[in-house]
């Protein structure tokens, strides 16, 4: 009989063991590598996604509808498209804020945080300078919202903006 419960007892033991490990299928991760405790892979920062093949960078790219809301001096409603693209060395530019054209405006991608983009104190040109701001996209990335100021000829504005993807 002792026999039996030691060797019933051994018999769980083993299977509790067998069950209890976490199995996963390895996966490749192309900019990253695969992490066997969380069984996903882990990106370099300029990449996400499951496999880390996506740019980060990508998904900002495009046309925007922009719906801008300032306040200030004067309140001002700003529709206006705008286009986000890559430059030859891979970085981020606006042409068309705030209906400013011919101007490319820089976005810096914040390193920790994915899904952010920040701008820096620019003069913009038509007496329009930027003092900061930044924007965060949806999880879909076909919206963005934005936070910034600007100063013109003298008024300071500050604004709020929702951006949709339309290309």
């Amino acid at each position: 009989m002792k026999r039996n419960i030691t060797f019933t007892f051994l018999i769980l033991f083993l299977i509790n063991i067998f069950y209890s490990c976490k199995k996963c299928k390895e996966l490749f991760c192309e900019e990253g590598f695969f992490d066997l405790k969380t069984c996903q892979c882990v990106c370099e920062n300029d990449f996400e996604g499951k496999f880390c093949n996506q740019k980060v960078v990508q998904k900002f790219v495009g046309e925007w509808q922009a719906k801008d809301k300032c306040t200030g001096a004067k309140n001002k409603n700003i529709d206006y498209t705008a286009k986000i693209s890559l430059t030859k060395s891979k970085n981020l530019i606006v042409n068309n804020f705030l209906s400013q054209q011919n101007i490319n405006l820089p976005l810096q991608l914040n390193k920790t945080e994915k899904n952010f983009i920040q701008l820096n104190k620019i003069i913009l040109g038509n007496n329009i300078t930027l003092s900061n701001g930044s924007a965060t996209i949806n999880e879909q990335h076909n919206q963005l919202s934005w936070q910034y100021c600007f100063e013109q000829l003298g008024s300071m504005y500050n604004c709020t903006a929702t951006w949709k993807k339309i290309n």
